[in-house]
């Protein structure tokens, strides 16, 4: 049984630590986009979470998978959501998000999201 566990260590061993390793960088690259309010850089983060959701969960469901991811980030103190959509054409969710900054203040911070019938993507606007 130890040599096949070892096997399967240093098989996946490094498959794991680059997957932990890419996950810290994304939460930093989320964090310091949110900190620097970057538009752009927060759509590439957000959208590459919320292809991993599905429309078909429902809005309750998806809303509490993205304020669970939002809360998932160290640079997070709070995060929220507006129980009212934007009438919109695609309607929009919008979040309030609290990020920790350096010097231990908070800055509040709000974006969308686009409600799409075949998924959910950041709304830069």
């Amino acid at each position: 049984m130890k040599p096949v566990f070892i096997v399967l260590v240093l098989c996946f061993g490094p498959f794991l630590l680059s997957h932990n390793q890419c996950n810290r960088k994304m939460n930093k690259d989320f964090c310091q986009a949110l900190k620097d309010n970057d538009q752009l850089a927060l759509q590439k983060s957000c959208d590459t979470f919320l292809k991993s959701i599905s429309a078909a969960d429902g809005l309750t469901a998806n809303t509490d998978h993205i304020l669970q991811w939002l809360s998932s980030h160290d640079c997070v103190e709070s995060a929220t959501v507006d129980p009212s959509l934007l009438d919109t054409e695609p309607s929009v969710q919008l979040y309030n998000v609290a990020v920790k900054t350096a010097d231990g203040q908070l800055q509040a911070r709000s974006f969308g999201v686009k409600l799409f019938s075949s998924g959910y993507r950041f709304d830069t606007k």
